[in-house]
């Protein structure tokens, strides 16, 4: 028995010093200490799995190599978007031994075009802390790739916090789309006030962002303290009647959630406000901006 039990005491030994022999190091320490080289390149799109990642383990020590949330990836075409890494990736090369792998990342020059294939871009770095956060908490939450660019574009490209959607007819999905909408407010520092409505923007075939919003949909929060007969319109910023919402609608006394949900293609930028008034007295008012 005791035979037995020094064998295994060994064997846990070895496979220590066998695993201690390893380094851990991230890309970021591999780069600064020149033990690695990499080739990247684009796989033709600009969200999700749109490029391709060599790395070889160029110096003399098998090394367990960790690929950063929130790397930014330069792209050496000055017309085509860098890409931000959204997941993650660790993997074990023996010295002089290379991985390839696709990375999950996001375009954050919302202004740039779409990488094409064998596009090349530089291994890049991790100096924008708002990108790094943002890229580690949607590494942590499931989102489509569709909320992820937005998201990212509001960061990178100062885009409006509006383009985060939220829906109104989906209670689960709206409060994981509103958890989104609030990180990314707190690290834009944008108030909270502003995020009771989302936008919805052109497509746009030249462009990966229109920034023309075509339509509104949102909650107006809002209480009425006695029976009497309300208007809702939305004004413009010179104070004018843009379009009428309802016309002495009958109200109780009570709280009331109402729907926005109205086209605004074609509508000029800049700001509105939609108010509620009971006997020509105004009870509530919500802006938007577009």
């Amino acid at each position: 028995m005791k035979k037995y039990i020094i064998l295994v005491i060994i064997a846990v030994l070895l496979l220590s010093l066998t695993t201690d022999n390893k380094k851990h190091i991230t890309i970021n320490e591999a780069i600064e200490k020149n033990l690695i080289s990499w080739e990247i390149k684009g796989l033709g799109g600009h969200t999700g799995e749109c490029v391709d990642v060599t790395i070889k383990n160029t110096s003399n020590i098998d090394t367990v190599f960790f690929f950063e949330s929130g790397r930014r990836l330069i792209s050496k075409d000055e017309a085509i978007q860098d890409i931000l890494i959204i997941h993650p990736q660790e993997f074990t090369l023996a010295a002089g031994t290379e991985k390839q792998f696709k990375g999950f990342g996001f375009c954050c020059q919302a202004h740039k075009g779409s990488p094409y294939e064998n596009s090349e871009f530089k291994i890049g770095n991790l100096n924008n802390n708002k990108l790094v956060s943002l890229a580690n908490y949607l590494n942590k939450h499931k989102y489509k790739q569709d909320q992820i660019q937005n998201a990212v574009w509001v960061i990178s490209d100062n885009n409006p916090i509006s383009s985060i959607y939220v829906p109104t007819d989906n209670k689960e999905k709206a409060r994981d789309m509103m958890a989104l909408k609030e990180y990314v407010a707190k690290l834009s520092g944008i108030d909270f006030k502003n995020l009771w409505y989302s936008l919805k923007y052109k497509n746009d075939t030249t462009r990966l962002f229109s920034g023309e919003a075509t339509w509104i949909e949102g909650k107006f929060d809002y209480r009425i303290t006695h029976y009497s007969q309300g208007t809702m319109a939305v004004f413009n910023d010179r104070n004018k009647i843009v379009i009428y919402i309802f016309k002495e609608s009958s109200h109780s006394s009570r709280a009331y959630s109402y729907p926005i949900n109205f086209s605004v293609d074609g509508w000029k930028k800049g700001k509105y406000y939609i108010r509620i008034f009971t006997n020509n007295k105004l009870q509530a008012q919500r802006e938007f901006e577009l």
